[in-house]
Formats: structure tokens, sequence, C-alpha cells
């Protein structure tokens, strides 16, 4: 029905949306010739696969960070002895 490289690169699109690209980043790394990127001799497509990574480590720290500072103002919140903290609220 279809060639078998058309699917394998539909498959990758597929794929790449999964992990978070967007529809241009995947534009820009199947810029390339559709044979270098379904055989695997693309370098820059694992060099934007590991800056994506990179990117989502940074994230997830963040949010791990936000995770625990809202953990601790619950606790401020939540201890009679911290009346000053409450003050500030209605």
């Amino acid at each position: 029905m279809y060639p078998e490289k058309l699917l394998d690169r539909l498959r990758l699109i597929s794929l790449a949306k999964d992990c978070g690209f967007t529809l241009l980043e995947i534009r820009d790394f199947l810029s390339g010739s559709p044979e270098a990127v379904i055989t695997g001799s693309c370098e820059s497509l694992i060099k934007i696969i590991d800056q994506k990574h990179a990117l989502l480590d940074n994230q997830i720290q963040n949010l791990v960070e936000k995770q625990k500072l809202l953990a601790e103002l619950r606790r401020e919140l939540l201890h009679p002895h911290k009346q000053a903290f409450r003050a500030f609220l209605p």
C-alpha cells in the first residue's frame, strides 16, 4: 500500500510528537535527507534529542524545587507558632 520508508518516516514523526517535539522542530530535523533520518546516520538529530532531554531535565528540576517550596509554605502555615505569617493573609 505505502512504501516502507514513508511508514518509517510517519512512525518517527509520531514518536517525536509523543516525545514533546513541536511540528516545527520535527520539520527542522526531517529537512535533511529522508534516508539519513531513517537509516540512523543522523548525528544532528541525536544532538537535538540530547538538547531536548537536557531541557526536560532542567524543567523537572525546577518543578521539584517548586514542589519543595509549596510543601515548605504549607508547613509554615500549619504551625500555630507561625502567626506572623498568617498576619499577611485575609
